[in-house]
């Protein structure tokens, strides 16, 4: 018996532990995200001025690996103007300013779905001996999954009671849904030309399934 409760005991301590870990993780990566106002443009500097929530000015650099996106697709910085809501994904060590990508708010759910159907048609002309670009391809599509997810996990943030519990779970669906993205994209390194077209359409299916679940949630929030 005492045994078992040492083994009740360590697993509980270990849970606790992951558990803080995981809100660690989370915490580091809220802070390489900005949310605020555009209160400057400077595109002949490549720089991006934003005034947060919390009234402070954040000044961002952008250059030619920064995705920029508007709600209709990609734009060029000369696009944002004063008063655009954005969102700043920071790249990089903490205190880097460099923005990996920036979106102009709100994200309309028609044109997420246009942009995911047109990489998915292109990454399907990605042969084995293309690999690398398929692989970049798709982690642009996962890196716009985290955009979505971190737009709907602030509508869920602004609910109470069980409004709030419903929408954390329908989150946390999600969130496997796009786990499972990263696991199968993760195969494609390990692909042979004679699995390419196996393992690239199993990448497929799951993006597929997350735009699916991504669709469900949305809708949730808009009732």
């Amino acid at each position: 018996m005492r045994r078992i409760a040492c083994l009740s005991a360590l697993s509980a301590l270990a849970l606790a532990a992951a558990l803080r870990a995981d809100d660690a993780g989370r915490a580091a990566e809220k802070a390489r995200v900005v949310r605020g106002t555009v209160t400057a443009v400077s595109p002949d500097e490549g720089k991006l001025t934003v005034k947060t929530r919390g009234g402070q000015e954040v000044v961002v650099q952008v250059d030619d690996r920064t995705h920029l996106r508007g709600r209709g697709g990609a734009v060029k910085l000369s696009q944002f103007k004063e008063g655009d809501p954005v969102r700043v994904r920071l790249r990089g060590r903490d205190g880097d300013r460099h923005a990996a990508r920036v979106v102009r708010l709100p994200v309309q759910a028609e044109d997420v779905r246009r942009e995911v159907r047109e990489a998915l048609q292109a990454a399907k002309s990605y042969t084995f001996q293309r690999k690398d670009e398929y692989q970049r391809k798709l982690q642009d599509v996962l890196n716009d999954m985290d955009e979505r997810i971190d737009d709907l996990q602030e509508q869920a943030e602004a609910a109470t009671g069980q409004a709030r519990k419903d929408t954390e779970a329908k989150l946390r669906q999600l969130r496997s849904k796009r786990g499972v993205v990263r696991d199968r994209l993760d195969r494609v390194s390990a692909a042979t030309a004679d699995t390419w077209d196996r393992v690239t359409g199993a990448v497929s299916d799951a993006v597929q399934d997350f735009q699916k679940m991504y669709d469900d949630v949305r809708s949730h929030f808009q009732k």
